[in-house]
């Protein structure tokens, strides 16, 4: 038996108390108490190489390999719950009901069934049907069989088969395929398979209960997790499907974070399942764009899984224009459910301000949103950010909440924020500061006013847009468009602004379509400045923009020291040369004069 000394005891206290509650019984006894308090001890020390190590092994060397042969052994000393004993997950009602817009179906295969759970009620709750099921651990699948003849279940049946490899079963034999909580152990090297799997299979449709973000953590991993876009991932694999997402009710861990239901429909044309919404006549969406098709391609499919739906929807192509197909496939698919779609070129200079004017004078609604190409909106977004409207009269503008895949921000980036004014997050509040640095909310926990809207996703009463119109002088990017115009908006209605925590997105800021990153670097120094004048600050608030703008500058300076590389240090140079040049031609910016910078753009 292992003894230790009065001054090693003093530093395991839970050591010694197993040792001295030991001493006078048996060896055995003894070998009992003191293995587990030293396990107790250690289990902390070896946390972090584990999570290193397995992180390491998943996305580096082995893949899939590490997780399989973790679930391939997983019941040898535990036997595995019968699905009976597990089916009262509170998750499990949601899947329910997603299956169920798939009615009326015949057959359903769960893919990673364990003992079959999920099974278990989809066969008393469709005693017609057919349902199978698969997973990879041999002890899981033969419990299962022996429950289910135990319960009378004919209609459920278990075999044993990897999910990336479904060849057992022939193209569209089963009606839904099902997959819950399993792809997020599929690394990137099978991810692709066992998608195309799961749809070669389905007629109809999959539905995938999943992590899943529009910005996946480095590597696509997360504490022993996969976590995919799947937003893009599905329609570039399974071409033509229609995607609906969904928060996950599955609780604990990361599901709070990553957790999403998503439903896609493989059917087309009249048997397509459609969600049940309402069309709003009198919403105009407006969506500009550049060069980012792919990106595109989700926002509108997510415009498209909306409760409430737009009676219009206007892209406005800043870019080299889209092909003729794509736009006509896409006029139909939102025809389809009685949405005008207007695709119109701007011929009047890449400009996102310009798109945005153009795009409002062509539209008809009383209230007109826009949306950046590179968000994907839940599907209530439209609905609730309506409901502001309803219950406060005096609301000209709304914007919804974007959603911060990587939960908060550090606290010393939060502080260096406050110091400097270069902004930072806090609870319930939104508002632009004197250094035009601003605050966002995080958490919001109800319906705030604000002094600013969001550039990404804001929304207007028609009258607002008439009166005031976007800064057509503010070119490409357009940096501090979204400040310029909510702020000025702010002032002259003296409030009215609000954001809401109900209607939610995803801003994947693409980087797609963006200016080389020392003329980018260049053009948001420079519009900064001109918006800062163009709100008629007073001569005190120049003095807090400087410090702001010294702030940004350590921020990158410090960057540089702590993560040396080239591309840190060349950011930190950019910044200066662009402080430099705004500082040359401050006269010109300070009289609003823009021509000379623009004619400069390429």
């Amino acid at each position: 038996m292992l003894r230790l000394g009065a001054g090693e005891g003093a530093n395991f206290p839970a050591l010694t108390a197993a040792l001295s509650q030991g001493r006078g019984n048996a060896h055995d006894h003894e070998v009992t108490v003191v293995l587990p308090a030293l396990w107790s001890w250690f289990k902390p020390l070896l946390r972090s190489p584990y999570w290193h190590a397995r992180r390491l092994l998943e996305t580096r060397v082995l893949g899939s390999a590490v997780s399989e042969c973790i679930w391939r052994s997983r019941h040898w000393f535990k036997p595995p719950p019968l699905p009976a004993e597990s089916a009262t997950h509170p998750h499990r009602p949601q899947i329910l009901g997603a299956i169920a817009r798939f009615e009326p179906f015949e057959s359903l295969l769960e893919a990673g069934c364990n003992t079959g759970a999920n099974l278990y009620l989809l066969a008393r709750a469709y005693p017609e049907a057919r349902f199978l099921g698969v997973d990879i651990n041999p002890r899981a699948v033969d419990a299962g069989r022996k429950a289910f003849e135990s319960y009378q279940m004919a209609n459920v049946s278990l075999g044993t088969s990897p999910i990336d490899s479904l060849a057992r079963f022939e193209t569209g034999s089963v009606d839904v395929v099902l997959s819950d909580a399993v792809l997020m152990f599929v690394g990137p090297d099978k991810i692709g398979a066992a998608l195309q799997e799961m749809a070669r299979v389905a007629r109809k449709g999959l539905v995938l209960n999943e992590y899943a973000s529009p910005e996946p953590p480095p590597g696509n991993y997360d504490g022993g997790r996969f976590v995919y876009d799947y937003w893009r991932l599905l329609p570039s694999l399974v071409p033509g499907a229609q995607l609906r997402a969904e928060k996950s009710t599955f609780a604990g861990a990361d599901w709070d974070r990553y957790g999403w239901l998503f439903t896609v429909d493989l059917t087309s044309g009249d048997e397509a399942v459609t969600t049940r919404c309402v069309v709003r006549d009198e919403v105009s969406m407006i969506v500009a764009t550049y060069n980012r098709p792919g990106d595109l391609a989700d926002c509108l499919a997510s415009i498209l899984q909306q409760t409430h739906l737009p009676g219009e929807l206007i892209v406005v192509d800043n870019g080299r224009g889209l092909p003729d197909h794509w736009v006509a496939g896409r006029t139909a698919q939102f025809s389809r459910r009685g949405v005008r779609l207007a695709y119109l070129k701007n011929d009047h200079g890449n400009s996102l301000t310009v798109a945005r004017n153009l795009g409002f004078r062509q539209s008809r609604g009383d209230f007109v949103l826009y949306v950046d190409d590179d968000v994907v909106l839940e599907p209530t977004y439209l609905e609730q950010l309506l409901r502001v409207y309803d219950e406060h009269p005096d609301a000209v503008g709304v914007h919804g909440y974007i959603q911060r895949p990587r939960g908060r921000p550090s606290r010393m980036g939060n502080l260096f924020g406050r110091v400097f004014l270069l902004g930072w997050v806090a609870r319930d509040n939104c508002r632009l500061l004197p250094s035009l640095g601003t605050t966002y909310p995080f958490p919001l926990t109800r319906v705030t006013g604000c002094t600013w809207l969001s550039g990404a996703n804001h929304s207007y009463r028609r009258a607002v847009l008439e009166r005031i119109s976007y800064d057509e002088q503010l070119m490409r990017y357009a940096e501090g468009e979204d400040i310029d115009h909510s702020h000025r908006v702010f002032k002259a209605y003296q409030g009215g602004l609000y954001i809401t925590p109900h209607a939610k997105l995803w801003h994947r800021v693409s980087r797609e379509g963006r200016l080389p990153t020392p003329q980018l670097t260049l053009l948001c120094e420079v519009y900064s400045l001109h918006v800062f004048f163009k709100l008629n600050p007073p001569a005190w608030k120049l003095l807090l923009y400087g410090w702001s703008r010294f702030g940004k500058l350590l921020w990158w300076l410090g960057r540089a020291l702590a993560y040396p590389s080239r591309d840190q240090f060349n950011s930190a140079l950019h910044l200066v040369r662009a402080y430099v040049y705004c500082c040359r031609h401050l006269p010109r910016l300070r009289s609003g004069d823009l021509d000379f910078f623009n004619a400069t753009l390429s």
